[in-house]
């Protein structure tokens, strides 16, 4: 081999080299993943996060969504835990209401501007790091 070609082979190589490094740490780091058209990052975990304030109505949620907890602590919510369990027909939404009106009479009641509270995690879904309260609704007709 030339010596021009054999510093080729050394660039090449060394390009290479970089970029598996640079690959480890998207790895090691929390990556993006593309999501109908949406980009949100992906915990060690497989899970989607971020925020919905840019989201379109065609763009699947992120599964841990960014929140602000009581406190002022910056997390994420689980999607799941945030809106609950919805009803699927007019008797749950009747059964859902009535369960929703008694906490609001409870929170009002004790003083409290929230109706319950769910965890606040870090980016990674597992370590919880303060609350997030679930407001009570201006109105409820």
């Amino acid at each position: 081999m030339t010596k021009i070609a054999n510093k080729n082979v050394k660039i090449i190589l060394l390009s290479l080299l970089c970029l598996v490094l640079a690959v480890a740490m998207l790895i090691k780091l929390d990556v993006f993943a593309q999501d109908n058209g949406t980009k949100y990052s992906v915990n060690r975990n497989g899970q989607t996060f971020g925020t919905i304030a840019n989201m379109d109505s065609n763009s699947k949620p992120p599964e841990l969504i960014a929140a602000t907890g009581i406190d002022g602590t910056i997390g994420y919510v689980y999607l799941k835990d945030l809106y609950g369990e919805q009803p699927c027909n007019p008797e749950e939404a009747k059964d859902y209401m009535d369960r929703l009106n008694v906490l609001i009479e409870e929170a009002l009641k004790r003083g409290d501007n929230f109706l319950w509270y769910i965890p606040l995690y870090e980016s990674d879904g597992i370590t919880v790091i303060g609350s997030y309260g679930i407001s009570i609704p201006n109105s409820i007709d």
